[in-house]
């Protein structure tokens, strides 16, 4: 596998995106800005599938944003 992702820079691109999701599905201090940087990191590269997931997220940003804000909120709780 890492050979084919070592080759491919579009598969190197998507391998990193898709290590780095996870992380944003928690909430946690910053990941708005996580989120972000993904989003554009996501929108930059050659990865057309990924751009309609990405363009999802950003449409529903707000929704996603209060999600986790709900989730923390709740945490504390």
């Amino acid at each position: 596998m890492q050979e084919l992702v070592g080759a491919c820079p579009e598969l190197a691109a998507l391998a990193r995106l898709i290590r780095f999701f996870p992380e944003l599905l928690s909430p946690a201090a910053g990941n708005g800005a996580k989120l972000a940087a993904w989003l554009s990191d996501a929108l930059a590269a050659y990865l057309p599938h990924l751009h309609g997931f990405a363009k999802g997220l950003e449409l529903d940003r707000e929704a996603v944003e209060r999600r986790h804000h709900l989730a923390k909120s709740q945490r504390s709780d």
